[in-house]
Parts: structure tokens; C-alpha cells; sequence
């Protein structure tokens, strides 16, 4: 055990160092103690300490509650991951960083890049390994299937959990396995936690062994070979009579039965079974690991920074409602930069275009709050030019984390936001749970007026959390309804097909000086062998195929790489652009423009990540040419 990890003997002790590392139970990080306090089984509303000083709980305990509270941290850090693996894939040549800058006491900011997030979710998993592992065995595994089996089986609760069961049974996994709600009661939010992590520690086995869903032991052993433990071969002997896709269905129903009719008598000796059944099959860690994972975890950038994960979330959520595709990304000195000023983070393709803002400051003339003077600043928002005009704006998003929602707060953000934005729609979104219908039937007289003008478009959204699928659903379609639609040369380019004359100009044009594109013409004539214009065989339009490669370009922001067809022949031909230079990016200028019967047509890349875009096809034989705008890591063997 490292030295500077001082030995926790029992609840209590972790308890308390968590309070010294800055654990604030009464402003911050209330929600999160109410959680912690559901996890252990404590009274509601008892001080957790008083209620530690009674139960004798164990460290290990302890911090295994602790760390299923932080798994919608780890579920964050994962999406927020995503988008910056989004962000960089346009960036490829640099190596971008996200700067959190919200606090005077760090003036140059607290810096993370895609290697922070990836090693925060290493550490979180190990750290769970570490504290308590389930031992999957047969007995195990058909113990917990044969306790829930009773559940009626319905139509899954979600799409997320639809979609990854229709997955599994195609014999496909979709990684990683879906959230399950809260169930309301902190029993059954144990059991299913418990029992979803073993389907998830299963499933995990499985994939990083390269074994499909449900194949079996016969069929992996004539695949791959003889499994590598008795653990392994324990999970494929069970997943031939599809345990996890059971078991998983049968928890999503338990689930919703727990959230319908709570406390059914029906359910609760299942809940019961199940508590005393992890109970006696979880293997708890010794006091000096408890000890040192703590010490680690607290040292976690992200963790310390957690007040901050939130917010940065919820952009994932409005990414994801816009499309990555349709997002360019606005990287400064290699770096996405998120603090409290004015931040343009994105643009977003529309027609016309739209910009997302981070802490975008516009003056008010009216405010409810006192909190606020003379301006109004929400966390996020989506505007149009020019940006800080109040007809300008479309979206607003404020970021709440409230244990449990404050009339007066929520209520005057919300107006003051409306009030002083326009037109603009406004969604306040809350971490902890909000009865957005109780919190707005008794508005305070001060607001009635300004409330009845506006609350046609604000949105009051609670429990607004990775595992709240139909919340983020709700959300995602709210934002959405706000994007135009884009214009057509950046998805399609062009109606399905197009007539072409004998002659055709194509143009590729960038502007990353760093990066060599190429266009690449394949051509597959009918009856004979394949041709290949290209920078290494430039071609001719005076002999076949017909095509000429007349300007090679090998860095980008200069005039065109541009290929010319003089005639066509029966057959199939293929436009490809690659990245010579290397690299999995292209830039999100990239832009091919096909010059045909005097007429222009742009297409751009739908996704940008790979090195290898197949552009458009075209029929040589009845002149037809065919959006594909498909990416690849290489290019078609010719």
C-alpha cells in the first residue's frame, strides 16, 4: 500500500475522508450523498455519519456503494469522450484538448485530452474490479436468472434496450450494455444495480475473448480454441441457452414493475431473494485496497473536476440531437476551451447556419433574479447571426444540479431566460428529480404575468442523467425540432442521380495546408480489366479510359486537384478521395464539385473519419451518376 494511503478500517473512516478530499454534502454534492445513502441502506435524511456510527459497516461496503454512485460519472466521462473523439477525428494533426477555465484560482485553466477520459474509465472499471467481484459460475449465473424468471416478459421499457436486445438476439453485441432507470426504492435500485453488473462483467468476458453472443462452447471451441478459464467457459455454456439476453430482458421488466406499482407484493420477495443472493456471492476486497483505490480515485482529474462533468454532458446531449455530422467544431491553439465567457464552440450545417455558445453573455432588461445583473449568461445556447441579437436566438439550455428543485430558482431562471431572448425556446435541465408540473402549478404572484407570456416555450426537464433514456430522448427531440434541415450539398450534393453529358469536370478542394488529398477514378468497364486514374497514372482524355488526372494538389488552401472525363464507356465507374498524407480525418472543408452540363453540384463528406471517401458512382452505360458518401479505411483494390 502506498504511504500516502492512511488504512480505513470501516465505513466510518471512508466516510470521513471523503469529506476531507471536499465531498460537499450540502451544496454540490447533496444528490449525491442522498444516492449514497440510498446505496447503503440508510434511514432518508439521517446524517450519514450519525447512521455509520450505529451499522458497522465494512470499508469495502462502504466504498462499493461509493462507486456505484459515481457510475453516472463514468457514463459521462464515456459520452463526453465520444464527442471529443468526434471533435478530433477533424482535427487529426493535432492533438486536441478540452480546458475547463470556471475558476479564478486556476487562471490558465485545467487541461484533459482524449488520453485523460480513456484513462479516467480504465481506472473507474479496475477500481470496481478491485473492490468486489461477482464470481460467475454456473450456479451463479442461473441462481440470479431462476430468481427474477417470474417477471412477466413485455415489450422492452426503452428503444436503447429494444435496440440491444434485437442486437444480441442477431447475434450481435452492442457495446456497452444500457442503463437501467432507477427503480425508486433504494432495495430494488440495489438488486438491479448488482444484477446488471454481472450480465455486464459477462458480456465483457465474452467480447474481450472474442466470443458472439449466444455461440456456445462447441462452436467457440472450433472457432477459437479451448476457452482460456473456467469462467469463461462457465459464461459460454450458460449464454447457449441465451442467459445474458434473458436475464437482461428479465431485469428491464422488473424494472418497470418496481417503477408501475411500487411496492408490490408480488415483487418483493424477488427483491428480497435477490438482495440475500449477491449478498452471499460478492467477494469483498481487504481494508489496505479499499484503502489505496480510494486514495487513487479521489486523485482523479475528473473527479475532481465533477461539478464541471455535467454541464460539458449536456452538450454531448445536444450534439448527439443535431447530428455530428452536421457539427464543425471550433478547436483554438489545438484546444476546446469551455469556461465562463463567451465561448463559440461549433457551428452547426444548416441553412442558415447555426451557432452553439458556451456562457454567451447578452444584456437584459428585465430580471426576476437577483442572482443576475444586467445581462443574462446560460450555459449553453443556439443562435443565428448576427449572435447577439435577441431575434437571433433559437435555443437555450440552463444546466441545474439540484438535489431536489427550487421553485423560486428554477422558475426566475427560467423567465429571466424567455423574457430576455426573443423567440428563443428555453429547456432547464435539472441532474437530481423535478416534478416539472408540481414546481409550475403554483407560480409566485411576482411571476404570474411574465410566467403566463412565456411558458409556452420553457421546458422544465428533471432526472436528466445517462440512465433516464426517455428523459434524454425528450430532450434530443426538443433540440432537433430547432435545426433546419441542411442544405443539400452538404448531406446529398444532389438529387438520388443525375444525367450526365459526355464530358464532366471534377474538383476537390480543401484548406489544411497539412493534409495531400487524392482523387482516385476507378473504372470497372464491362468485359475487360479495371482501369485506375489516379496521381500515379495520370490518364488521358485522347485515349482510354478516357479520363486525365490534370492537376495534382498536395497541400490543401491552394487551387483544386481537378480530373476531367472526355468520353464514357460501358460500365460502372467509381469516384474515390484519399488522404495520401496519412491520418484517419479529413478536413471539413473537403468539398467535391462536379462540373456537368453547366451546371455545379457540391458533395461533402457525411462523416469525416476514415481515410478513404468513396464519393459517387456512375453508370458509364446509361450516363446516371449516384451519391455513395460512404467513408473507408482503404481504398477498393482495383
Amino acid at each position: 500500500m502506498s504511504s500516502s494511503a492512511r488504512l480505513l478500517t470501516d465505513a466510518l473512516s471512508v466516510w470521513r475522508r471523503l469529506k476531507e478530499s471536499g465531498l460537499d454534502e450540502d451544496t454540490y454534492d447533496k444528490d449525491f450523498v442522498v444516492r449514497l445513502s440510498g446505496e447503503l441502506g440508510l434511514e432518508e435524511n439521517a446524517d450519514i455519519e450519525a447512521s455509520l456510527r450505529k451499522r458497522k459497516l465494512t470499508a469495502s461496503k462502504f466504498l462499493e456503494a461509493f462507486l456505484a454512485c459515481c457510475e453516472p460519472f463514468d457514463d459521462m466521462a464515456k459520452e463526453i469522450w465520444n464527442m471529443f473523439v468526434q471533435a478530433d477525428a477533424r482535427f487529426s494533426d493535432e492533438n486536441l484538448q478540452i480546458t475547463f477555465d470556471f475558476s479564478a484560482s486556476s487562471p490558465d485553466g485545467i487541461k484533459f485530452d482524449l488520453q485523460h477520459f480513456k484513462a479516467y474509465r480504465e481506472e473507474f472499471r479496475r477500481f470496481r474490479q478491485l473492490v468486489a467481484k461477482q464470481p460467475l459460475t454456473i450456479d451463479v449465473l442461473w441462481g440470479l436468472e431462476r430468481i427474477i424468471r417470474p417477471v412477466d416478459r413485455q415489450e422492452a421499457t426503452s428503444p436503447e434496450i429494444a435496440r440491444w436486445l434485437e442486437a444480441y438476439s442477431a447475434g450481435e453485441w452492442l457495446m456497452p450494455l444500457p442503463q437501467l432507470p432507477s427503480t425508486g426504492n433504494s432495495k430494488g435500485d440495489f438488486v438491479v444495480r448488482e444484477t446488471r453488473r454481472v450480465v455486464s462483467t459477462a458480456i465483457e468476458l465474452l467480447v474481450a475473448n472474442g466470443a458472439q453472443p449466444h455461440e456456445g462452447s462447441f462452436t467457440y471451441e472450433r472457432r477459437v480454441g479451448t476457452p482460456s478459464s473456467e469462467e469463461l467457459a462457465a459464461v459460454l455454456q450458460a449464454d447457449h441457452d441465451r442467459w445474458i439476453g434473458s436475464t437482461f430482458a428479465e431485469l428491464d421488466q422488473l424494472v418497470a414493475r418496481l417503477r408501475a406499482r411500487p411496492g408490490d407484493p408480488n415483487i418483493e420477495p424477488i427483491i428480497s431473494n435477490l438482495q440475500a443472493f449477491l449478498e452471499t456471492h460478492v467477494q469483498h476486497s481487504e481494508e489496505e485496497v479499499v484503502s489505496q483505490v480510494l486514495e487513487e480515485f479521489l486523485n482523479l482529474p475528473l473527479w475532481k473536476q465533477r461539478d464541471q462533468l455535467f454541464g460539458l454532458w449536456v452538450a454531448t446531449q445536444i450534439a448527439e440531437a443535431t447530428g455530428y455530422h452536421r457539427l464543425v467544431f471550433h478547436p483554438v491553439n489545438g484546444g476546446l476551451r469551455f469556461r465562463f465567457a463567451a465561448t463559440h464552440v461549433a457551428t452547426i450545417r444548416s441553412v442558415p447556419p447555426l451557432y452553439l455558445f458556451a456562457e454567451l453573455r447578452t444584456r437584459a432588461t428585465i430580471l426576476f433574479s437577483k442572482k443576475r445583473k444586467r445581462n443574462i449568461q446560460p450555459d449553453w445556447r443556439i443562435v443565428r447571426e448576427p449572435v447577439t441579437e435577441r431575434s437571433s436566438q433559437v435555443l437555450i439550455v440552463e444546466c441545474k444540479q439540484y438535489a431536489k428543485p427550487s421553485r423560486k430558482n428554477f422558475l426566475e431562471a427560467a423567465v429571466d431566460y424567455a423574457i430576455n431572448s426573443g423567440n428563443a425556446e428555453v429547456i432547464l435541465v435539472n441532474y437530481g428529480d423535478m416534478d416539472a408540473d408540481r414546481l409550475v402549478s403554483s407560480v409566485p404572484g411576482y411571476l404570474e404575468e411574465a410566467w403566463r407570456k412565456i411558458d409556452d416555450r420553457v421546458t422544465l426537464l428533471g432526472s436528466f442523467r445517462p440512465a433516464e433514456s426517455e428523459v434524454r430522448e425528450r430532450f434530443r427531440s426538443l433540440v432537433a425540432r430547432h435545426v433546419p434541415a441542411p442544405p443539400p450539398s452538404v448531406l446529398d450534393g444532389l438529387a438520388p442521380s443525375q444525367n450526365l453529358a459526355d464530358e464532366a469536370t471534377f474538383s476537390l478542394a480543401w484548406d489544411d495546408q497539412a493534409i495531400d488529398l487524392d482523387l482516385h477514378f476507378i473504372v470497372f468497364p464491362a468485359g475487360d480489366a479495371a482501369g485506375h486514374v489516379f496521381y500515379g497514372g495520370l490518364g488521358s482524355v485522347a485515349t482510354a479510359p478516357w479520363i486525365e488526372l490534370l492537376r495534382d494538389v498536395q497541400r490543401g488552401g491552394q487551387a483544386p486537384e481537378v480530373m476531367r472525363v472526355g468520353r464514357w464507356r460501358d460500365g460502372r465507374y467509381e469516384l474515390w478521395v484519399h488522404i495520401y498524407s496519412g491520418g484517419s480525418g479529413f478536413p471539413s472543408s473537403t468539398t467535391l464539385t462536379a462540373q456537368i452540363n453547366g451546371s455545379v453540384v457540391e458533395v461533402r463528406p457525411t462523416d469525416i473519419r476514415g481515410t478513404a471517401w468513396h464519393a459517387l458512382d456512375i453508370d458509364g452505360t446509361t450516363r446516371r451518376m449516384t451519391i455513395i458518401n460512404t467513408m473507408h479505411s482503404t481504398l477498393p483494390a482495383s
